[in-house]
């Protein structure tokens, strides 16, 4: 009885494990642009991480960020969108041109380039953040989108790539549940709550 409980946990686990996984499955893509899953509460304002891993040297990108209903990019006190680009694979002499625009649809495109050909370094990691404002009576999971994702080698010619799919989870209001399944409180669903589980239905 305890060993067939066990897999009916352990299948429930493992659902759980996929479902808060990113969205877009990059395992298999050697170029692609996608952002971090985050979690937020409402009324928070929280920073998302763009990365990218590229087999292609990349001297610059686009893409269009398309956000749900009810995150929206945050701006300074100048009125400015704060989206940054990330000095962890490069520098802002060597990418000079970093910018943004908002399109008719809202989505927001943001465009970078070296005007000396420069590329960024390694294969993958952060290469810009955008900070969101998330409204308070927000809660759920929400999915965020990149659409229209170019990279640019160093000879100028433009790489179009698929787009990449992602999940903001926002916490439902008053709710202090943490995430479901996470019976080590670590902040993420692994194999390390599903031992813990196994060890518990086995002492009882």
């Amino acid at each position: 009885m305890k060993t067939r409980l066990i897999w009916i946990i352990m299948a429930i686990m493992i659902s759980a494990m996929t479902a808060s996984a990113q969205k877009t499955d990059i395992s298999n893509r050697d170029n692609v642009i996608y952002v971090e899953n985050a979690t937020a509460n409402p009324g928070e304002q929280i920073i998302l991480s763009v990365q990218m891993n590229n087999t292609l040297a990349v001297r610059g990108f686009q893409f269009d960020l398309l956000l749900p209903d009810g995150i929206t990019v945050a701006t300074d006190e100048d009125d400015f969108l704060m989206v940054e680009l990330s000095t962890a694979r490069t520098t802002e002499k060597k990418m000079n041109y970093f910018d943004t625009e908002t399109l008719e649809d809202g989505s927001l495109r943001v465009l970078c380039n070296s005007s000396k050909a420069y590329t960024f370094d390694g294969n993958s990691g952060e290469v810009c953040t955008i900070t969101v404002n998330v409204a308070s009576g927000l809660g759920g999971d929400f999915d965020i989108n990149l659409n229209n994702v170019v990279l640019t080698d160093p000879d100028a010619e433009r790489y179009p790539i698929d787009g990449s799919q992602s999940v903001i989870s926002v916490k439902e209001k008053d709710c202090d549940c943490g995430i479901l399944g996470d019976l080590n409180k670590d902040g993420k669903i692994s194999v390390a709550d599903v031992m813990l589980l196994v060890k518990m239905v086995l002492a009882n």
